[in-house]
């Protein structure tokens, strides 16, 4: 199962749960009023509330599939296009139809058999107070979890769970790998294709390579203007060599995909990057705006490799601590460029590159 597929369904497990509790917990809330119990409700007298548990777990099991399933697989590729309005107004009405559909089914499922008197019943519960006041708890409910979900877009997957339990509240040291991701020639494209159109160039080609780094257990760090910064922790960049891997499949896709690029643009992208790796200090900072920072040596040094790329016309520069992790990879070739002097250095850094056999 490829790495995109397995986290888009862990997200739409966590869906689901959520939902399941937000229906628990509104049966609670509602109908138990703490200790006070409605006799006359209109729930209570269609289906009793020794099965409204259950029920609501079901409502809350078919409202999280299908939100989930939507979140995951549809949504991202439905809205990419619109507001943040529209996109609401538009998730809502989806909302307030499954939640009505839910419903139904759900009654009619277990009163099969149910009388023209229940079924006058059920009519009256969808215009009485308590289904507004269920649609009024579930989009608050949906609120908040779409809250958490672009929260979670924004500072990447797992950085909730990180910044939650204050893992770098502090800082701390961490053994990474650093890859920077820069548009070739970026200036001149810039000057062709105007402000705007270069504009939408970068979010085409960095939306496709989001599809490529969570496919090799990467972490975008941060875009700045034409560049992408990704980040691994350094076992699991070197494991199966994803360091290399994001670089050559973005390659790749970008070849497969000329054609769209040349139609829409007049010409196709072109990345060069760099690799280093090392010790790194990681840490929350800000207040206005907090976010997860890297500071030392080894994003400094990435950086200026970088710049190395087009004076030396290599499309992927490391350095030697990277080209020694794949001396012996017979997947790979590791060449030696140059031992060149970096601003801000005071020793000459051996630079090499790296080719797929």
């Amino acid at each position: 199962m490829g790495a995109i597929i397995r986290y888009k369904l862990q997200r739409l497990l966590v869906i689901i749960i959520y939902w399941i509790c937000v229906a628990d917990l509104y049966v609670v809330v509602r109908y138990l009023h703490i200790g006070r119990f409605p006799e006359q409700s209109e729930l209570t007298y269609i289906i009793g509330f020794d099965n409204m548990l259950a029920q609501a777990a079901v409502l809350g099991l078919i409202i999280g599939t299908t939100l989930g399933s939507l979140e995951s697989f549809v949504y991202p590729k439905l809205f990419i296009s619109k507001s943040f309005l529209v996109n609401s107004i538009y998730r809502f009405a989806i909302l307030i139809l499954l939640v009505i559909l839910a419903m139904v089914t759900i009654l009619l499922v277990f009163y099969l058999n149910a009388s023209a008197e229940n079924i006058a019943a059920i009519a009256n519960f969808l215009w009485s107070w308590s289904f507004f006041s269920l649609c009024l708890f579930i989009s608050s409910a949906s609120l908040i979890m779409d809250f958490i979900l672009q929260f979670d877009k924004r500072v990447g997957p797992g950085m909730i769970y990180n910044m939650m339990t204050g893992k770098y509240r502090h800082p701390r040291e961490e053994d990474r790998i650093f890859m920077f991701l820069d548009l070739q020639s970026s200036s001149s494209i810039a000057e062709q294709l105007g402000h705007l159109k270069f504009s939408s160039l970068l979010q085409d080609s960095f939306r496709d390579l989001s599809e490529i780094v969570m496919e090799y257990n990467a972490s975008i760090y941060q875009f700045v203007g034409d560049e992408a910064v990704l980040t691994w922790k350094s076992k699991h960049g070197l494991s199966s060599a994803n360091c290399l891997k994001v670089f050559f499949s973005f390659q790749k896709l970008l070849e497969r995909k000329h054609k769209v690029y040349t139609k829409k643009y007049g010409l196709c992208p072109v990345f060069k990057a760099s690799l280093h790796m090392g010790m790194i200090t990681v840490a929350e900072v800000g207040e206005l705006k907090s976010e997860v920072a890297y500071h030392g040596d080894v994003i400094n040094t990435a950086s200026r490799v970088q710049d190395l790329c087009n004076y030396y016309n290599c499309p992927l520069l490391v350095t030697e601590e990277v080209a020694n992790a794949f001396r012996d990879n017979e997947a790979y070739d590791v060449c030696f460029v140059a031992e060149t002097s970096l601003k801000g250095k005071s020793n000459e850094v051996k630079i090499f590159t790296i080719k797929q056999k």
